[in-house]
């Protein structure tokens, strides 16, 4: 059967060059990829499906969160990760800087 297929200019030049080192015609090298597409597209669609898993949690919004503001849920943002950080923290290492720090201030 003869059909009218519109291909952009690149792609039926790189396959003009594929069926010249193949040295088979150009309707060969369609027809080859067609099948093999057909052959395996099947399976390739049904594996490439996934389901969505929801994870949901109790709770909802912190009391005085307005989602409607931006600023001022990057600053929440911000202040959590902060929170987070600061947590990190050695409470021993950052003390003994504080006194090596003023210890050096008083000596001036």
């Amino acid at each position: 059967m003869k059909i009218t297929v519109d291909l952009p200019d690149d792609l039926f030049i790189a396959a003009k060059k594929r069926a010249a080192e193949l040295r088979q015609p150009l309707r060969a090298l369609i027809e080859q990829g067609l099948r093999a597409e057909l052959a395996c597209g099947a399976g390739r669609r049904k594996q490439g499906r996934r389901t969505i898993r929801w994870v949901t949690v109790a709770g909802g919004l912190p009391p005085g969160v307005d989602v409607a503001d931006r600023a001022a849920m990057h600053e929440r943002i911000e202040h959590v990760r902060l929170a987070r950080e600061c947590s990190k923290l050695d409470r021993g290492f950052e003390k003994a800087l504080a006194e090596e720090g003023m210890s050096d201030d008083l000596s001036a």
